[in-house]
């Protein structure tokens, strides 16, 4: 009887690691690329900031969350953004992006459609919708290192680039 319990136990123990770690390792599988990176004001450490890319048939996801603590107005505040980019190549498809901090709330969804990116921001003072004319193919800056890599840079290469930077909306 007590070697049943014990195999029980440890039956339902597997089950119970399964379960928790299958989600895990299955998301990660998916990931063709990620980066770890720490964010130093001179030698202290005041975040970090992640990026993911997963490659799909129809599109690429790019992630990027940072988690950053910042003086701001004599007062230390810790600043969360996170962004979730469709990309054909390195062309926004589409976005979500969100800002937050003590003081500061801020969400943003845009989309393409033809060469104009419409983007609907929510913020404290409310809703806005506009309209981005795309003049040049904005990139991602978590893509530039991707981008230099395909294009086998060299020294003396020059890139002119234009990036998309949902906070300068």
């Amino acid at each position: 009887m007590r070697a049943f319990k014990v195999l029980s136990s440890l039956f339902l123990l597997l089950i119970a690691i399964h379960f928790f770690l299958a989600p895990y390792s299955q998301s990660q599988e998916n990931i063709d690329e990620e980066y770890w990176m720490g964010i130093y004001s001179g030698d202290k450490r005041v975040g970090y900031s992640y990026n993911s890319i997963k490659e799909a048939q129809e599109f690429t996801e790019v992630k990027e969350l940072t988690n950053l603590r910042i003086n701001l107005l004599w007062k230390d505040n810790d600043v969360y953004t996170k962004g979730t980019y469709k990309l054909e190549g390195y062309k926004i498809l589409s976005f979500e992006y969100e800002m937050k901090s003590d003081s500061i709330s801020l969400k943003a969804v845009g989309k393409r459609v033809g060469n104009n990116l419409e983007i609907t921001m929510n913020t404290i003072s409310g809703i806005t919708e506009r309209t981005l004319p795309i003049k040049k193919e904005l990139i991602l800056p978590s893509m530039i290192s991707k981008l230099l890599v395909e294009n086998k840079i060299k020294t003396g290469d020059k890139f002119n680039l234009s990036l998309f930077e949902p906070l300068s909306i």
